[in-house]
């Protein structure tokens, strides 16, 4: 019985171990999360100024319709746009996935605290039923042995 508590003991080990690996990837994916959103509001703050930018080039066209140097600005200006519009797409996308994978490894912390409680348990029963062998044992050393009825 001490053979099976032992390795118990060890299964729970390994799970608590498997647990703490759970909780510090859980940790980092929170991390990640906000670096993730740090960088879709700086791409948010670099798209908007970027279209205002534009807008502006946009307006200062219909001044100068004909003049090839404003032509060019409003150009470059709408390309930097689009740009900044795909930055935070991506960095949009890259909040997404990183939600995602802390969702994943939250749900796996989940069910590696789930394996570790029950393997907890069942040391717990374990223990419970060696010490309640052995105190039967140590009833039964302490318990005159029966004499049979022929014999007294």
């Amino acid at each position: 019985m001490s053979d099976q508590i032992d390795q118990l003991k060890t299964i729970v080990r390994l799970r608590k171990r498997d647990l703490e690996r759970c909780a510090h990837d859980v940790a980092a994916a929170r991390q990640a999360i906000v670096a993730a959103q740090v960088q879709e509001e700086q791409a948010a703050r670099a798209c908007a100024d970027a279209l205002a930018s534009r807008a502006a080039a946009m307006t200062e066209r219909l001044g100068q319709p004909c003049d090839p140097l404003v032509q060019l600005h409003c150009q470059a200006v709408s390309a930097r746009a689009e740009a900044s519009q795909l930055l935070r797409t991506q960095a949009g996308a890259a909040l997404a996935e990183a939600r995602a994978l802390a969702d994943r490894l939250k749900r796996e912390w989940l069910r590696a605290q789930a394996r570790h409680d029950a393997m907890l348990q069942e040391l717990e029963r374990a223990v419970q039923s060696w010490q309640r062998q052995v105190g039967r044992r140590a009833e039964d050393e302490v318990r005159p042995a029966p004499i049979p009825a022929m014999l007294a």
